[in-house]
């Protein structure tokens, strides 16, 4: 570019990069054409490439007043700074923040309770498992040896049978040889007095596979009884277990089961959840009655005891009842509606300050056969919660 074109320099200083006419305007390429004899007419008659590559720009050197920027060095500017803020007060009263505090150390200290909780009771299973692979051992002998025992039985049958054969052949022979007629009859006797043996013999191994699949069908079931989550009692004859009903009140869910009343609101029922008993005898003997037995009353004092069978405020602590050899039933418990109320235990209606209380406590079940013979549960625990409101 000539620097006596003053007619570009003008148009490059008024329209910058607009001003380069080799840019595709599709594809933001530049493309510069050399030895080209073609004129342009736009902006003005030029030969085509002679505008290509021209760039333009401008320096400029600031004025700066050096005795002023002097004075600005090493100048501590302290006009603009104010005092530090005063400490703003707390945010969340205190007492609020120690409220909450206190409930977060308690919620973790439960969290790690229910985490040990939760081992104790994965231990458990682990456990049960271990003893429902080993009972399924046990049940694979037995089906083995109860096979052993049908191939004995299904060869004596054999045998018996061939003897049967026998036998009728001699008699067919006595009676056309009576010169051997005495031989025959003893052989004849021999004969019987093995089928006899042979025939007390197949007794025994019905009786052998009889006993078997009492057995099998007897461990069977403990399995099946263990798995549903039921404890065996005492003489391992019958499986408990306890389920909750309702609401469960934090009060009272590490219990066994439990119940929720008030003071001034009290309940009208004492219904809380069902006993399971299943009865697992193998000679036909079935339960006939059963018995709320060793209640402690931690630390309630009031008539008509704590729990039993039946709604109110002395409820039944028995029942008769007809559980047959491998039959499972439920049984609803209740706990004394006369727990509830404006009366003792506390909170009773003349403490003001009074707050909800709990009670806790154990009890077990009797059980008795049609036999008369006796077994009672493991300790079963219970838990009330009495409010105020």
């Amino acid at each position: 570019m000539a620097i006596d074109n003053q007619f570009r320099i003008d148009e490059l200083i008024s329209k910058g990069s607009r001003a380069i006419v080799s840019k595709d305007e599709v594809s933001g390429n530049h493309t510069f054409t050399v030895g080209s004899k073609e004129v342009i007419e736009t902006p003005y008659p030029h030969i085509k490439g002679e505008r290509d590559g021209e760039l333009t720009g401008r320096i400029e050197k600031p004025k700066y007043n050096e005795d002023e920027l002097k004075k600005a060095v090493d100048t501590v500017v302290d006009e603009l700074i104010t005092p530090p803020p005063a400490p703003a007060p707390d945010v969340v009263p205190r007492e609020l923040y120690d409220d909450l505090r206190r409930l977060y150390n308690e919620a973790l200290a439960r969290i790690n309770e229910l985490e040990s909780q939760i081992s104790d009771l994965q231990a458990q299973v682990s456990q049960l498992q271990a003893q429902i692979e080993s009972l399924q051992i046990e049940l694979d002998v037995a089906k083995l040896q109860q096979t052993v025992a049908e191939n004995q039985a299904q060869q004596t049958n054999e045998q018996y049978t061939a003897l049967l054969q026998d036998f009728s052949q001699a008699v067919i022979k006595s009676t056309k040889e009576g010169i051997e007629r005495v031989s025959l009859k003893a052989q004849t006797e021999g004969l019987i007095a093995q089928k006899e043996t042979l025939r007390e013999q197949l007794n025994s191994l019905n009786l052998i596979v009889s006993n078997l699949k009492d057995q099998l069908s007897g461990a069977a079931a403990e399995s099946s009884a263990a798995a549903s989550g039921l404890t065996p009692g005492s003489d391992n004859e019958f499986f408990y277990g306890v389920t909750q009903e309702g609401k469960i009140d934090q009060a009272w869910a590490t219990q066994d089961i439990g119940w929720t009343t008030s003071a001034t609101n009290a309940k009208t029922s004492g219904k809380s959840g069902n006993l399971n008993i299943q009865n697992l005898r193998d000679d036909d003997v079935s339960i006939t009655k059963l018995e709320i037995v060793n209640v402690t009353t931690g630390g309630i004092t009031t008539s008509g005891g704590i729990l039993g069978f039946t709604d109110g405020r002395s409820p039944a602590k028995s029942k008769t009842v007809d559980i047959g050899v491998g039959v499972k039933e439920s049984f609803p418990i209740y706990f004394n509606v006369g727990i509830g109320g404006r009366n003792k235990p506390d909170p009773d209606s003349g403490g003001w300050f009074d707050s909800a209380k709990d009670y806790s406590g154990t009890w077990k079940v009797k059980v008795t056969y049609s036999d008369g013979g006796t077994a009672d549960t493991g300790t079963i625990s219970w838990g009330i919660r009495k409010n105020k409101g």
